[in-house]
This record gives C-alpha cells, structure tokens and sequence, in this order.
C-alpha cells in the first residue's frame, strides 16, 4: 500500500505551460525544485489523497525523484490537458 500526498497541481496557466515546456527539454530537476517550494513537510501529511491511490492518470507522464527519509516525489504531467502537478508518497504497511 502506498501513502500519497498531493503539494500542487497547476493547469491552463502560463506556468504550467512554461513548466511542462521545461519537462520537454529535459529539465527535470529545475521542474521538481520549483514545484517543492510548496511542499511544507509534515503540515501536508494530514491529507493524504482520497483513498490513497495514486493521484496521476495511467496516459499521464512521470517523473520520479527519491526525496528524503523513505518520500519519493513523482511529477506528473500531460501536454495535451496543460497540467503539471507534484506529489509525495511512501510505501506503507497496515497495522493490525
């Protein structure tokens, strides 16, 4: 089971557009430090996605970067609809 967090998700925006033109060029780590600005650590822990499941769709491009402690983050993305989003998960067991 995996635990998700979405930090932004922009679309139909100047930025948005910039950005995906950047993730089209390669420039994957400039992508993924301007998206983390709004990533503030365990305040967006509280919310995770409804859930839990993967919040990118299966034609959506990704991007993923091992974060910190056991967070990786994945960008997604698609041209075709104009958006850009980030998000935060881990792999988790359940409790018993």
């Amino acid at each position: 089971m995996k635990e998700y967090h979405n930090i932004i998700f922009l679309q139909d925006t100047e930025e948005a557009s910039d950005l995906i033109n950047q993730l089209l060029d390669g420039q994957y780590e400039a992508v993924l430090k301007h998206l983390a600005q709004w990533d503030y650590g365990p305040e967006m822990e509280h919310s995770p996605t409804e859930g839990n499941m993967r919040p990118w769709g299966y034609f959506d491009r990704t991007i993923d970067f091992p974060a910190y402690d056991e967070w990786t983050y994945t960008i997604s993305y698609c041209g075709g609809h104009g958006y850009v989003a980030l998000t935060r998960w881990k792999s988790c067991t359940d409790e018993a």
